[in-house]
């Protein structure tokens, strides 16, 4: 079995005051479990790109798609540019929505 590295991208992400809880990211992105966030979060597992791509839109960039597949990012998506993500506060102040 494929071994992958913690994320911790996601750790802090789940973290962070003003985070979704575990539970509101997996209804979010469409995962069927709670252990499902878990894994990706620990390096079990990681999401597929498109489940990848709806993390990064969730979590208003603090978790890159790219993060999940460094050597292969290019590749699945050629139009990408990774940006630095804003933080939760300055997103929230931003009227961005689904974080409280």
């Amino acid at each position: 079995m494929t071994t992958f590295k913690p994320c911790d991208e996601l750790r802090r992400y789940l973290e962070a005051q003003g985070a979704l809880s575990i539970t509101e990211l997996r209804s979010r992105v469409g995962a069927k479990q709670d252990t499902q966030i878990r894994h990706w979060r620990d390096g079990v597992r990681r999401p597929k790109p498109k489940t990848a791509v709806a993390i990064e839109q969730v979590t208003l960039g603090q978790v890159p798609r790219h993060v999940w597949y460094p050597d292969e990012w290019k590749d699945i998506w050629p139009e990408y540019e990774p940006t630095p993500p804003k933080s939760l506060q300055a997103a929230e102040t931003q009227g961005e929505p689904g974080h409280a």
